[in-house]
């Protein structure tokens, strides 16, 4: 209507509450909404322990490493699935999971550049080291890792594998493998329970990577 002014009420509702924010510019020249980031910071910027929200999931930075690098593990399980037929992780379904249906996720979400190699030793609970080392973009905490990270990780109420064997064919066998209760200590079953969780592990460049605390 020419010459009159116009009222209108506007009720928004943000879904997105951790991730944007939402606003009206009441000076333009029509009825604007401005959607942008909130609280969006650099993953070198975030504390050991905090949970930093991306678009391949909620991490929990672990540490903070040489020359930017920052590990990270995923806050939550992503799958439950059998270890393998034998407790190699070099030879596990469960790697074979994580290098073809997770890794094109996170590759998509941060940039395959910005994904590090890391090494995983597969020395096992006794102390043998049959398996060697193994040098993955992508992986499960080994045993001493989850020790060394251990403040910064409670107990989630759901089992997760460890990359670490029991023992070895050197040893009492092949058979068995280390994984976190749902309490958070640190048990061991068969290479084909299905009910270990599958909690990626990751080193990334954390100047290229940005996203939200989790408050």
């Amino acid at each position: 209507m020419e010459g009159k002014n116009v009222i209108i009420n506007l009720n928004m509702v943000n879904q997105a509450s951790n991730i944007v924010s939402v606003e009206v510019e009441k000076n333009a020249p029509a009825p604007t909404i401005i959607i942008k980031p909130k609280s969006i910071i650099g993953l070198s910027k975030a504390s050991p322990g905090q949970t930093f929200k991306t678009d391949a999931g909620s991490l929990i930075l672990l540490e903070h490493l040489e020359n930017g690098v920052a590990a990270v593990i995923s806050k939550d399980i992503i799958t439950k699935m059998v270890f393998g037929d034998n407790n190699s992780y070099r030879e596990s379904k469960v790697k074979r999971y994580l290098d073809s249906d997770y890794m094109p996720i996170v590759v998509e979400a941060f940039g395959v550049n910005s994904i590090v190699y890391h090494k995983v030793s597969l020395m096992s609970g006794d102390g043998l080291h049959d398996y060697g080392i193994s040098e993955e973009k992508v992986s499960l905490l080994a045993q001493h890792q989850y020790q060394g990270y251990r403040e910064f990780l409670p107990p989630i109420g759901k089992p997760w594998w460890l990359s670490t064997p029991y023992s070895t064919p050197s040893g009492v066998g092949a058979g068995f493998v280390l994984y976190v209760g749902s309490d958070g200590g640190v048990c061991w079953d068969g290479c084909g329970w299905c009910d270990g969780g599958v909690r990626p592990f990751l080193n990334l460049d954390s100047s290229k990577i940005f996203g939200s605390l989790e408050i």
